[in-house]
């Protein structure tokens, strides 16, 4: 019922501003996508294959992403936001261009494969950790009795149950 209601009043400026943006077409094509944040693997891979897809377009776009509601690591999300353009409020364009007939151009496709080998081309991905997040991860690190250049493992654990309990949470 909430979510009927937050629809129903994001009509009042969403669907206008659907409407203004397909319009634009011609000049400048604006599309609404969706970016899978409540996987690791998947946010990771769909940040950057999205990031090198639109250095390679050969149209004049503007690409607005959304995160799935669930966010599995809030560093990443944080530089995929510097690094592509996302808001929550992007869901809502998504939502009504979808409802409203003729948004297909409008619709970035999901991406979670690079078919085609573009990640290798590039020389280096501009999603990078920005100085005082360095300096915040380093502190963290000398706390647990890291010294300055040394090498550390990371390891990332989970049991097998993780993805099991996710699909029932999402169900």
């Amino acid at each position: 019922m909430i979510n009927k209601i937050k629809r129903l009043f994001t009509s009042f400026w969403a669907i206008p501003l659907v409407l203004f943006i397909r319009k634009l077409k011609p000049l400048c094509l604006v599309r609404f996508g969706i970016i899978d944040s409540s996987r690791i693997g998947n946010f990771t891979a769909q940040t950057i294959l999205h990031w090198v897809e639109i250095q390679e377009q050969q149209i004049n776009a503007v690409d607005l992403f959304w995160f799935s509601k669930d966010v599995s690591n809030m560093q990443w999300d944080k530089m995929a936001s510097r690094t592509l353009r996302t808001h929550w409020s992007v869901f809502y364009l998504d939502y009504w261009n979808k409802k409203i007939p003729n948004g297909h151009d409008h619709i970035l496709k999901s991406v979670n494969r690079d078919m085609h080998g573009k990640v290798k081309r590039i020389e280096k991905t501009p999603i990078e950790f920005l100085p005082e997040e360095e300096l915040f991860a380093k502190n963290w690190l000398r706390k647990y009795g890291w010294k300055e250049n040394e090498k550390f493992v990371c390891l990332l654990v989970r049991d097998s149950t993780y993805l099991k309990k996710l699909l029932v949470h999402k169900k």
